[in-house]
Order: structure tokens, then C-alpha cells, then sequence
């Protein structure tokens, strides 16, 4: 292989290897979204699917 060749190939792994690191980042974000809203209403009612589903008057039927 030629050193253009393998420069080429060296780019498009670390390119994928970037991409599962953003990846990861936006999984740990949502995740460390989700912990926050659960502390914060930690004491606050909740509501099963089912009972929002009657309160907003859904069906579930299509």
C-alpha cells in the first residue's frame, strides 16, 4: 500500500471511530437528562401510560 493509501484508510477508521464517540456522548446526554428530570420530581406524583391516555382523552385505537 502506498502511504496515500494508508493515510486514506487511517482517515476513515479515526473518521468512525469519531462518529461512535459522538454517539456515545449523545446516549450518555439523554441518560444524564433523564437522571436529572427523575431527581427533580423525585416527590412528585406519577402517571402511568395508561392514564395519560385518559386524561388527554387518546384511545389508542387507530
Amino acid at each position: 500500500m502506498t502511504k496515500v493509501q494508508l493515510l486514506t484508510r487511517d482517515i476513515r477508521r479515526k473518521r468512525r471511530e469519531i462518529t461512535g464517540l459522538q454517539e456515545d456522548l449523545t446516549n450518555m446526554q439523554d441518560h444524564l437528562a433523564v437522571l436529572e428530570a427523575r431527581a427533580k420530581n423525585a416527590d412528585k406524583r406519577t402517571y402511568s401510560s395508561a392514564e395519560v391516555r385518559i386524561r388527554l382523552g387518546l384511545t389508542g385505537k387507530k
